[in-house]
């Protein structure tokens, strides 16, 4: 996740296909550093329409305070985001998994309610440990153990089949046409906060 001073975002996540890991891609990283540091844009666009297999399988966020879209190697075109919540986790933006309904719907109801935003109630919705219901969960290739485990907003887990797994980051970010400020939430292995940072970044004109 990533911001310029001209007030450009993004956000990148894997998508969780595991049968189409390879060890050798390019790292995905690369792709929000790439869009906020080449100049002109569109050359940025242009190139990730035939680079993106390139990559292993990602959800990719881009844009400003007034325009998001989201690219998905598993749907490779940019899709212009409307005004509203859209949850993007490890599978098609807009999916419905449990945590992805949960989170959009807490965010929705919160929003409509809120006088202003209490950066430490954003916070808390992330925090949300409930596991969703069997019946409901995707089936990226993990198992319905793993799915299970990792079906929470924040994991922190001990059976995992690879082991424990656990939230290490969580981030607030808002943003208008002067300034970014981001809110990071740090977790040590057993789920526990050891430390935020709170920082603003002005942007340029």
């Amino acid at each position: 996740m990533g911001i310029n001073r001209q007030g450009q975002f993004a956000a990148v996540t894997n998508f969780r296909i595991p049968s189409k890991f390879n060890s050798m891609a390019r790292s995905r990283g690369d792709l929000a550093t790439n869009f906020l540091t080449d100049d002109p844009e569109q050359d940025f666009y242009n190139n990730l329409e035939t680079d993106f297999a390139d990559y292993n399988p990602f959800n990719l966020v881009v844009g400003d305070a007034v325009n998001l879209s989201v690219f998905s190697s598993e749907a490779p075109e940019f899709q212009k985001l409307t005004p509203g919540c859209h949850p993007i986790s490890n599978g098609l933006p807009d999916d419905h998994w449990p945590k992805m309904s949960r989170g959009a719907s807490a965010l929705r109801s919160y929003l409509e309610q809120a006088p202003e935003v209490d950066v430490s109630y954003l916070a808390g919705l992330l925090r949300d440990s409930t596991r969703g219901p069997h019946s409901e969960l995707p089936n990226t290739g993990i198992g319905e153990q793993g799915e299970h485990a990792l079906s929470s907003v924040f994991i922190d887990t001990q059976d995992f089949p690879a082991g424990k797994y656990v939230t290490r980051t969580s981030i607030v970010v808002l943003f208008n046409h002067k300034e970014v400020d981001f809110y990071e939430y740090n977790y040590q292995a057993d789920g526990v906060l050891i430390g935020q940072q709170n920082f603003r970044v002005p942007l340029d004109g």
